[in-house]
């Protein structure tokens, strides 16, 4: 296995495993897309800090999921494993959610410098947000909560 690149900013490489079908038997196999995916980043709101990193670990445009099934004699290939085809066509082509597809989720990494802030947004994915190291205040409508690893 390759080593994972080495960062100046302290962000550790994410590695994920997409399992998918294998057209051509049905059986669940591991899918073909680099275990690294790719690392974006977004310029700091301070100029004292590096820019946050973000990664798009995983997305899909419906929720529950539609089309998981692999390609069979009720399932033609162009309705089977629509995620992973949208996922994978989002990586070459990649735009920002624009609302067209109801229900779409996003699993997403993003690493701030201490003391950087994100400009107030709204999102219109289903997004998760795990706190894994240090502390996240975040505002909503004037209310303030903290939000800590564990």
């Amino acid at each position: 296995m390759a080593e994972r690149p080495q960062s100046t900013y302290p962000f550790t490489a994410s590695r994920r495993i997409i399992s998918t079908h294998d057209p051509a038997t049905g059986r669940a196999v591991f899918s073909h897309l680099p275990e690294n995916p790719p690392v974006g980043e977004v310029p700091s709101t301070t100029a004292k800090t590096e820019p946050s990193r973000n990664v798009r670990v995983y997305s899909t445009n419906t929720f529950p999921v539609d089309g998981l099934s692999p390609a069979s004699q009720v399932t033609p290939e162009e309705n089977a494993n629509l995620d992973f085809k949208a996922y994978e066509d989002e990586l070459v082509h990649p735009h920002p959610p624009d609302g067209s597809h109801r229900g779409q989720t996003t699993c997403r990494l993003l690493e701030m410098a201490p003391g950087d802030a994100a400009p107030m947004h709204r999102t219109i994915t289903f997004d998760y947000g795990v706190v894994i190291d240090g502390k996240v205040e975040w505002e909503l409508l004037g209310r303030d909560e903290s939000l800590e690893e564990g």
